[in-house]
Protein backbone atom coordinates (compact mmCIF):
# COMPACT_ATOMS: atom_id res chain seq x y z
CA UNK A 1 0.00 0.00 0.00
CA UNK A 2 1.29 3.22 -1.16
CA UNK A 3 1.53 5.52 2.42
CA UNK A 4 2.84 8.84 0.27
CA UNK A 5 0.61 11.64 0.32
CA UNK A 6 -1.93 11.58 -2.49
CA UNK A 7 -0.75 14.25 -5.06
CA UNK A 8 -4.38 15.88 -4.82
CA UNK A 9 -3.63 17.01 -1.20
CA UNK A 10 0.23 18.48 -1.69
CA UNK A 11 -1.43 21.49 -2.85
CA UNK A 12 -3.79 22.06 0.69
CA UNK A 13 -0.44 21.07 2.70
CA UNK A 14 1.57 24.03 1.07
CA UNK A 15 -0.88 26.68 1.29
CA UNK A 16 -0.85 25.77 4.76
CA UNK A 17 2.67 25.68 5.37
CA UNK A 18 2.67 29.02 3.46
CA UNK A 19 -0.01 30.77 5.73
CA UNK A 20 1.87 29.72 8.59
CA UNK A 21 5.20 31.16 7.38
CA UNK A 22 2.75 34.61 6.67
CA UNK A 23 1.54 34.91 10.45
CA UNK A 24 4.69 34.05 11.95
CA UNK A 25 6.32 36.53 10.04
CA UNK A 26 3.76 39.02 10.83
CA UNK A 27 4.06 38.27 14.54
CA UNK A 28 7.76 39.09 14.38
CA UNK A 29 6.99 42.36 12.06
CA UNK A 30 4.88 43.32 14.78
CA UNK A 31 6.96 42.43 18.02
CA UNK A 32 9.65 43.84 16.36
CA UNK A 33 7.99 47.22 15.82
CA UNK A 34 6.65 47.46 19.89
CA UNK A 35 9.64 46.98 20.93
CA UNK A 36 11.67 49.43 19.20
CA UNK A 37 8.84 51.93 20.20
CA UNK A 38 9.37 50.90 23.43
CA UNK A 39 13.22 51.24 23.67
CA UNK A 40 12.88 54.34 21.46
CA UNK A 41 10.62 56.03 24.71
CA UNK A 42 12.82 54.73 27.37
CA UNK A 43 16.22 56.12 25.44
CA UNK A 44 14.54 59.69 24.99
CA UNK A 45 13.32 59.14 28.38
CA UNK A 46 17.07 58.78 30.30
CA UNK A 47 18.48 61.49 28.52
CA UNK A 48 15.43 63.99 28.90
CA UNK A 49 14.65 63.76 32.56
CA UNK A 50 18.62 63.70 33.38
CA UNK A 51 18.95 67.13 32.02
CA UNK A 52 15.49 68.57 33.62
CA UNK A 53 16.67 68.06 37.34
CA UNK A 54 20.45 69.46 36.65
CA UNK A 55 21.96 72.68 35.25
CA UNK A 56 22.62 72.33 30.89
CA UNK A 57 26.06 72.63 30.53
CA UNK A 58 28.34 71.25 27.35
CA UNK A 59 29.06 67.67 28.42
CA UNK A 60 25.18 67.17 28.79
CA UNK A 61 24.22 68.96 25.42
CA UNK A 62 27.19 66.06 23.80
CA UNK A 63 25.53 62.62 25.16
CA UNK A 64 22.23 64.20 24.49
CA UNK A 65 23.63 64.62 20.58
CA UNK A 66 25.08 61.15 20.60
CA UNK A 67 22.03 59.83 22.02
CA UNK A 68 19.92 61.29 19.50
CA UNK A 69 21.47 60.17 16.52
CA UNK A 70 22.25 57.00 18.04
CA UNK A 71 18.13 56.80 18.49
CA UNK A 72 18.25 58.03 14.68
CA UNK A 73 20.37 55.08 13.50
CA UNK A 74 17.85 52.54 15.37
CA UNK A 75 14.82 53.83 14.02
CA UNK A 76 17.10 53.31 10.64
CA UNK A 77 18.16 49.71 11.02
CA UNK A 78 14.53 49.23 12.51
CA UNK A 79 13.02 50.54 9.08
CA UNK A 80 15.32 48.47 6.62
CA UNK A 81 14.35 44.96 8.72
CA UNK A 82 10.69 46.57 7.93
CA UNK A 83 11.04 46.78 4.39
CA UNK A 84 12.99 43.60 4.44
CA UNK A 85 10.38 41.49 5.93
CA UNK A 86 7.31 43.43 3.85
CA UNK A 87 9.62 42.09 0.53
CA UNK A 88 9.80 38.50 2.40
CA UNK A 89 6.03 38.60 2.87
CA UNK A 90 5.61 39.78 -0.47
CA UNK A 91 7.42 37.01 -1.99
CA UNK A 92 5.42 34.63 0.30
CA UNK A 93 2.08 35.79 -1.22
CA UNK A 94 3.57 35.85 -4.46
CA UNK A 95 4.09 31.75 -4.17
CA UNK A 96 0.68 31.31 -2.29
CA UNK A 97 -0.72 33.35 -5.55
CA UNK A 98 1.22 30.68 -7.72
CA UNK A 99 0.15 27.69 -5.69
CA UNK A 100 -3.47 28.49 -5.67
CA UNK A 101 -3.33 28.91 -9.78
CA UNK A 102 -1.56 25.35 -9.60
CA UNK A 103 -4.28 23.70 -7.71
CA UNK A 104 -7.10 25.55 -10.25
CA UNK A 105 -5.30 24.06 -13.05
CA UNK A 106 -5.12 20.22 -10.85
CA UNK A 107 -8.52 20.50 -10.52
CA UNK A 108 -9.44 21.44 -14.22
CA UNK A 109 -7.02 18.88 -15.48
CA UNK A 110 -8.97 15.89 -12.47
CA UNK A 111 -12.23 17.13 -14.30
CA UNK A 112 -10.89 16.50 -17.73
CA UNK A 113 -9.48 13.19 -16.91
CA UNK A 114 -13.02 11.94 -15.40
CA UNK A 115 -14.77 13.37 -18.48
CA UNK A 116 -12.19 11.68 -20.66
CA UNK A 117 -12.80 8.08 -18.19
CA UNK A 118 -16.95 8.80 -18.92
CA UNK A 119 -16.46 9.31 -22.97
CA UNK A 120 -13.92 6.17 -22.93
CA UNK A 121 -15.40 3.82 -20.63
CA UNK A 122 -18.73 4.39 -20.28
CA UNK A 123 -22.00 4.43 -22.77
CA UNK A 124 -22.99 7.92 -23.50
CA UNK A 125 -26.61 7.27 -23.71
CA UNK A 126 -27.35 4.67 -20.65
CA UNK A 127 -24.23 5.09 -18.45
CA UNK A 128 -23.21 1.78 -18.32
CA UNK A 129 -20.17 0.27 -19.34
CA UNK A 130 -19.36 0.15 -23.13
CA UNK A 131 -18.39 -2.87 -24.23
CA UNK A 132 -14.89 -2.51 -24.69
CA UNK A 133 -14.51 -1.61 -21.04
CA UNK A 134 -16.87 -4.52 -20.31
CA UNK A 135 -14.78 -7.09 -21.89
CA UNK A 136 -12.20 -5.37 -19.56
CA UNK A 137 -14.33 -6.04 -16.70
CA UNK A 138 -15.07 -9.61 -17.61
CA UNK A 139 -11.75 -10.30 -18.08
CA UNK A 140 -10.67 -9.04 -14.42
CA UNK A 141 -13.80 -11.07 -13.20
CA UNK A 142 -12.88 -13.81 -14.89
CA UNK A 143 -9.12 -13.60 -13.28
CA UNK A 144 -10.71 -13.37 -10.01
CA UNK A 145 -13.31 -16.43 -10.01
CA UNK A 146 -10.01 -18.63 -10.95
CA UNK A 147 -7.47 -17.13 -7.74
CA UNK A 148 -10.53 -17.41 -5.47
CA UNK A 149 -12.44 -20.37 -7.27
CA UNK A 150 -15.58 -18.78 -6.92
CA UNK A 151 -18.61 -19.07 -9.20
CA UNK A 152 -19.23 -16.48 -12.32
CA UNK A 153 -22.11 -16.20 -13.91
CA UNK A 154 -22.85 -14.17 -17.12
CA UNK A 155 -26.55 -12.70 -18.52
CA UNK A 156 -27.31 -11.81 -22.06
CA UNK A 157 -30.22 -9.80 -22.49
CA UNK A 158 -31.66 -8.67 -25.55
CA UNK A 159 -34.83 -6.30 -26.33
CA UNK A 160 -37.80 -7.29 -28.36
CA UNK A 161 -39.34 -4.63 -30.62
CA UNK A 162 -37.02 -1.87 -30.40
CA UNK A 163 -37.18 -1.07 -34.12
CA UNK A 164 -40.97 -1.19 -34.35
CA UNK A 165 -40.94 1.42 -31.63
CA UNK A 166 -38.11 3.46 -33.66
CA UNK A 167 -40.81 3.19 -36.43
CA UNK A 168 -43.84 3.79 -34.78
CA UNK A 169 -42.78 6.36 -32.42
CA UNK A 170 -39.60 7.58 -33.74
CA UNK A 171 -35.78 7.07 -32.35
CA UNK A 172 -36.41 9.36 -29.37
CA UNK A 173 -38.97 6.77 -28.25
CA UNK A 174 -35.59 4.16 -28.71
CA UNK A 175 -33.39 6.23 -26.84
CA UNK A 176 -36.16 6.87 -23.78
CA UNK A 177 -36.76 2.84 -23.96
CA UNK A 178 -33.19 2.35 -23.61
CA UNK A 179 -32.48 4.46 -21.07
CA UNK A 180 -35.46 3.45 -18.78
CA UNK A 181 -34.13 -0.38 -19.59
CA UNK A 182 -30.99 0.68 -18.17
CA UNK A 183 -31.65 2.09 -14.76
CA UNK A 184 -34.53 -0.75 -13.93
CA UNK A 185 -31.24 -3.15 -14.92
CA UNK A 186 -29.69 -1.16 -12.72
CA UNK A 187 -31.70 -0.82 -9.70
CA UNK A 188 -32.56 -5.13 -10.66
CA UNK A 189 -28.90 -6.23 -10.07
CA UNK A 190 -26.17 -5.83 -7.01
CA UNK A 191 -24.15 -3.15 -6.23
CA UNK A 192 -21.05 -5.98 -7.16
CA UNK A 193 -22.63 -7.08 -10.21
CA UNK A 194 -21.63 -5.14 -14.10
CA UNK A 195 -23.70 -4.49 -16.36
CA UNK A 196 -22.47 -3.44 -19.75
CA UNK A 197 -24.47 -2.24 -22.77
CA UNK A 198 -22.52 -4.05 -25.68
CA UNK A 199 -24.32 -2.12 -28.25
CA UNK A 200 -27.27 -1.42 -30.12
CA UNK A 201 -30.48 -3.41 -27.90
CA UNK A 202 -27.76 -6.36 -25.99
CA UNK A 203 -27.16 -5.86 -22.70
CA UNK A 204 -24.32 -8.05 -20.21
CA UNK A 205 -24.65 -8.25 -17.02
CA UNK A 206 -21.89 -9.61 -14.73
CA UNK A 207 -23.03 -11.68 -11.77
CA UNK A 208 -19.88 -13.18 -9.32
CA UNK A 209 -20.48 -15.56 -6.80
CA UNK A 210 -24.26 -16.14 -8.15
CA UNK A 211 -25.87 -19.06 -9.10
CA UNK A 212 -27.50 -20.25 -11.89
CA UNK A 213 -30.75 -20.32 -10.09
CA UNK A 214 -30.64 -17.35 -8.52
CA UNK A 215 -30.40 -15.52 -11.93
CA UNK A 216 -34.51 -16.18 -12.32
CA UNK A 217 -34.97 -13.38 -9.17
CA UNK A 218 -32.88 -10.83 -11.41
CA UNK A 219 -35.16 -11.22 -14.35
CA UNK A 220 -37.93 -11.31 -12.08
CA UNK A 221 -37.03 -7.78 -11.37
CA UNK A 222 -37.43 -6.89 -14.99
CA UNK A 223 -40.75 -8.44 -15.97
CA UNK A 224 -43.67 -6.28 -16.71
CA UNK A 225 -41.25 -3.33 -18.00
CA UNK A 226 -44.07 -0.44 -19.19
CA UNK A 227 -42.27 3.16 -20.07
CA UNK A 228 -43.91 6.84 -20.48
CA UNK A 229 -42.72 8.28 -23.42
CA UNK A 230 -44.78 11.14 -24.44
CA UNK A 231 -48.25 10.29 -23.22
CA UNK A 232 -47.41 6.70 -24.54
CA UNK A 233 -47.24 3.47 -22.34
CA UNK A 234 -45.06 1.35 -24.42
CA UNK A 235 -44.27 -2.05 -23.08
CA UNK A 236 -40.86 -3.69 -23.17
CA UNK A 237 -39.64 -6.71 -22.84
CA UNK A 238 -36.48 -8.94 -23.66
CA UNK A 239 -35.08 -11.95 -24.41
CA UNK A 240 -32.80 -13.39 -21.95
CA UNK A 241 -29.61 -16.06 -21.62
CA UNK A 242 -26.67 -17.18 -19.19
CA UNK A 243 -24.65 -19.34 -18.43
CA UNK A 244 -21.40 -20.23 -15.56
CA UNK A 245 -18.12 -19.60 -16.43
CA UNK A 246 -16.27 -23.26 -16.41
CA UNK A 247 -12.34 -22.90 -15.00
CA UNK A 248 -10.14 -22.64 -17.94
CA UNK A 249 -12.33 -21.99 -20.47
CA UNK A 250 -11.14 -18.97 -22.91
CA UNK A 251 -13.22 -15.29 -23.06
CA UNK A 252 -14.06 -16.25 -26.50
CA UNK A 253 -15.46 -19.72 -25.54
CA UNK A 254 -18.11 -18.17 -22.76
CA UNK A 255 -19.14 -15.26 -24.99
CA UNK A 256 -20.62 -17.77 -27.54
CA UNK A 257 -21.92 -20.19 -24.86
CA UNK A 258 -24.09 -17.01 -23.24
CA UNK A 259 -24.97 -15.99 -26.85
CA UNK A 260 -26.21 -19.37 -27.56
CA UNK A 261 -28.17 -19.30 -24.51
CA UNK A 262 -29.42 -16.43 -25.45
CA UNK A 263 -30.96 -17.34 -29.34
CA UNK A 264 -32.10 -20.66 -27.75
CA UNK A 265 -34.50 -18.71 -25.42
CA UNK A 266 -35.70 -16.45 -28.29
CA UNK A 267 -36.01 -19.33 -30.12
CA UNK A 268 -38.50 -21.25 -26.83
CA UNK A 269 -40.16 -17.52 -26.38
CA UNK A 270 -40.95 -17.44 -30.25
CA UNK A 271 -42.25 -20.78 -30.41
CA UNK A 272 -43.99 -20.22 -27.43
CA UNK A 273 -45.80 -16.92 -29.03
CA UNK A 274 -46.59 -19.27 -32.16
CA UNK A 275 -48.01 -21.57 -30.71
CA UNK A 276 -50.33 -19.46 -28.41
CA UNK A 277 -51.32 -17.47 -31.65
CA UNK A 278 -52.51 -21.38 -32.87
CA UNK A 279 -54.40 -22.02 -29.72
CA UNK A 280 -56.28 -18.91 -29.48
CA UNK A 281 -57.01 -19.34 -33.55
CA UNK A 282 -58.25 -23.03 -33.19
CA UNK A 283 -59.78 -22.58 -30.02
CA UNK A 284 -60.85 -19.03 -29.20
CA UNK A 285 -62.54 -18.09 -25.85
CA UNK A 286 -61.52 -17.24 -22.05
CA UNK A 287 -60.82 -20.97 -21.19
CA UNK A 288 -57.48 -20.98 -23.90
CA UNK A 289 -56.22 -18.51 -22.36
CA UNK A 290 -52.22 -18.76 -21.03
CA UNK A 291 -51.98 -22.95 -21.48
CA UNK A 292 -48.79 -22.11 -23.75
CA UNK A 293 -46.83 -20.02 -21.79
CA UNK A 294 -44.45 -22.41 -21.05
CA UNK A 295 -42.16 -24.64 -23.88
CA UNK A 296 -43.79 -27.95 -24.55
CA UNK A 297 -42.28 -30.38 -21.72
CA UNK A 298 -40.92 -33.54 -23.16
CA UNK A 299 -38.90 -34.45 -19.90
CA UNK A 300 -41.82 -37.14 -19.55
CA UNK A 301 -39.51 -39.30 -21.31
CA UNK A 302 -36.60 -39.50 -19.44
CA UNK A 303 -36.04 -42.14 -16.96
CA UNK A 304 -36.82 -41.21 -13.30
CA UNK A 305 -33.26 -40.56 -12.54
CA UNK A 306 -32.56 -38.82 -15.28
CA UNK A 307 -35.36 -37.09 -14.02
CA UNK A 308 -33.73 -36.15 -10.93
CA UNK A 309 -30.31 -35.23 -12.19
CA UNK A 310 -32.27 -32.56 -14.19
CA UNK A 311 -34.16 -31.09 -10.99
CA UNK A 312 -30.90 -31.27 -9.08
CA UNK A 313 -29.33 -29.17 -11.91
CA UNK A 314 -32.08 -26.91 -12.56
CA UNK A 315 -31.53 -25.82 -8.87
CA UNK A 316 -28.08 -24.81 -10.54
CA UNK A 317 -25.85 -27.30 -8.83
CA UNK A 318 -22.64 -28.37 -9.96
CA UNK A 319 -21.90 -31.83 -11.15
CA UNK A 320 -20.21 -32.61 -8.15
CA UNK A 321 -23.16 -31.56 -5.70
CA UNK A 322 -25.37 -33.39 -7.62
CA UNK A 323 -23.33 -36.73 -7.68
CA UNK A 324 -22.87 -36.45 -3.98
CA UNK A 325 -26.32 -36.14 -3.34
CA UNK A 326 -27.50 -38.93 -5.76
CA UNK A 327 -24.60 -41.02 -4.50
CA UNK A 328 -23.35 -41.33 -7.80
CA UNK A 329 -19.98 -40.23 -9.30
CA UNK A 330 -19.27 -37.15 -11.36
CA UNK A 331 -18.73 -38.98 -14.34
CA UNK A 332 -21.94 -40.39 -14.42
CA UNK A 333 -23.97 -37.17 -14.03
CA UNK A 334 -21.83 -35.77 -16.83
CA UNK A 335 -22.88 -38.70 -18.69
CA UNK A 336 -26.55 -38.09 -17.46
CA UNK A 337 -26.27 -34.30 -18.05
CA UNK A 338 -25.23 -35.12 -21.85
CA UNK A 339 -28.14 -37.88 -22.57
CA UNK A 340 -30.84 -35.27 -21.21
CA UNK A 341 -29.41 -31.81 -23.11
CA UNK A 342 -29.27 -34.42 -25.98
CA UNK A 343 -33.52 -35.18 -25.32
CA UNK A 344 -34.47 -31.80 -24.86
CA UNK A 345 -32.27 -30.35 -27.74
CA UNK A 346 -30.75 -27.35 -25.49
CA UNK A 347 -27.04 -26.40 -25.90
CA UNK A 348 -25.81 -25.23 -22.53
CA UNK A 349 -26.68 -25.36 -19.15
CA UNK A 350 -28.30 -22.05 -18.47
CA UNK A 351 -30.89 -23.40 -21.35
CA UNK A 352 -31.14 -26.58 -19.13
CA UNK A 353 -31.86 -24.43 -16.24
CA UNK A 354 -34.62 -22.09 -18.20
CA UNK A 355 -36.04 -25.21 -19.51
CA UNK A 356 -36.16 -26.78 -15.79
CA UNK A 357 -38.07 -23.46 -14.61
CA UNK A 358 -40.18 -22.29 -17.32
CA UNK A 359 -41.75 -26.70 -17.21
CA UNK A 360 -41.42 -26.20 -13.35
CA UNK A 361 -39.97 -28.89 -12.66
CA UNK A 362 -37.83 -27.23 -10.30
CA UNK A 363 -39.30 -24.20 -8.53
CA UNK A 364 -37.00 -20.42 -7.62
CA UNK A 365 -36.91 -20.15 -3.80
CA UNK A 366 -38.03 -16.31 -4.08
CA UNK A 367 -37.13 -15.82 -0.61
CA UNK A 368 -33.63 -15.16 -0.87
Amino acid sequence: MNLTTPPSTQPFEQIRTTMHNIARRQWWLWSSAVMVTLLLTLGIASFAFPGLLSQPGDSYSFNLDLAVRGLVGLVLLFNIYTIYQQLQIRRIQFRLDNQIDALDRLGKVEERTEQVYKIAALDCLTGLYNRQSGEQRLGEEIARSQRHARPLTVLMLDLNGLKLINDTFGHPAGDHMLRYFAERLQSAVRGSDVPIRLGGDEFLVLLPECKLSEVQLVLNRLSGMTADFDGHKIPLEFASGWTDYIPGESFQTLMKRVDTALYANKRVVKARREDKTANEACEPGPSSAGQNSSPSDNSSALTPRERQVLQLLGQGKSNKQVADALGLSVRTIETYRAKIMAHLNVHSVGELVFYAVSNKIVKIDRSE
